[in-house]
């Protein structure tokens, strides 16, 4: 970074650093002065994670996996990124020991725990990638292989099962848990491969700190309250559906079920015929796939779905 120009006596005309970061979700950047408390002279405070870079093949670490548990795995690739010039590496981070007497085998022996399909992609400095022995230990201190089991793929060859209505991934809600470092953090957003906006997870997360999440609750738990009013309200909310984070998500999506779905079923005639049932419908998609579908399984969702539609559409065959 240089010497930098601390400005006058003042404090004034101080020099302004464009800083580039890494997540685990992609890179973001912040302008900072030199004089911020945020920036510090090169591993001056990051002494003590250099055993992270000396990572290599074959080295045994305890990672944060799919199901929110600190599981012993194993380094199975380890790839320089973007900059050669700069030393930031990525992972391909293997859920399986490898051992001479190990009931499955691949290129690197064989071993026990799961296939290709559950590896992740981390990068070294993930909070999620810990020492070995530190933090997936069971009660008598021996290392946690993977539990999840798949009993009608004994070869490995299906992909992790998850909450997603497409079941093909959490929108990343594997990685929000180990973000919580304190008991009482409240976090409503974090950054996605989808939205890598910092200044937006940001507005979110004060959105949130204000209350406006409870006050939108209450608003649409409010008799007075239109269903054209639900509609926008609904559709505001669920527009930023993949970047809320898993703790929240859990927190509120009961209610604001419960909500939505108290508002439709009390509806008068008169409040039916004041509204599309395109809209209608539009509501039911919106909360009970593109939210619930964070919390549920796809049949779970479909189930729900289609006993609240039926009981909706009955109210206006009435």
């Amino acid at each position: 970074m240089g010497e930098a120009n601390l400005g006058d006596s003042d404090g004034n005309n101080v020099k302004k650093f464009n800083v580039k970061y890494y997540r685990d979700v992609g890179v973001g950047s912040k302008i900072l002065r030199a004089d911020s408390p945020n920036i510090a002279p090169f591993d001056s405070k990051t002494q003590g994670d250099e055993w992270r870079y000396n990572l290599a093949v074959g080295d045994r670490i305890d990672v944060f996996d799919y199901l929110q548990q600190w599981t012993t795995a194993t380094v199975i690739k380890k790839d320089q990124m973007d900059d050669p010039n700069k030393q930031l590496y990525q992972l391909v981070v293997g859920f399986r020991l490898y051992s001479s007497d190990g009931d499955l085998e691949d290129e690197m022996g064989k071993y026990f725990g799961k296939g290709k399909a559950f590896d992740l992609h981390l990068p070294v400095y993930s909070l999620r990638v810990q020492r070995a022995n530190t933090l997936a230990l069971d009660a008598d201190n021996s290392p946690v292989v993977w539990r999840f089991r798949n009993p009608q793929s004994e070869n490995d060859s299906a992909k992790p099962t998850t909450s997603s209505a497409s079941g093909t991934n959490k929108l990343q809600d594997e990685r929000d848990m180990a973000m919580l470092t304190e008991p009482d953090q409240h976090i409503y957003a974090t950054e996605r491969s989808s939205c890598k906006s910092t200044f937006f997870v940001e507005l979110v997360n004060k959105f949130g700190d204000a209350g406006s999440f409870n006050h939108l609750l209450s608003t649409l738990s409010d008799p007075s309250t239109s269903l054209q009013d639900v509609y926008h309200l609904v559709c505001f909310f669920t527009k930023s559906h993949s970047v809320y984070h898993k703790q929240f998500v859990d927190a509120f999506y009961d209610p604001l079920r419960q909500a939505v779905e108290t508002k439709l079923l009390s509806a008068t005639s008169a409040q039916l015929r004041s509204i599309k049932l395109s809209r209608i419908e539009e509501i039911i998609t919106q909360v009970w796939q593109n939210l619930l579908m964070r919390v549920h399984t796809y049949f779970e969702l479909q189930v729900l779905k289609s006993k609240l539609s039926v009981r909706v559409g009955l109210l206006f065959m009435k």
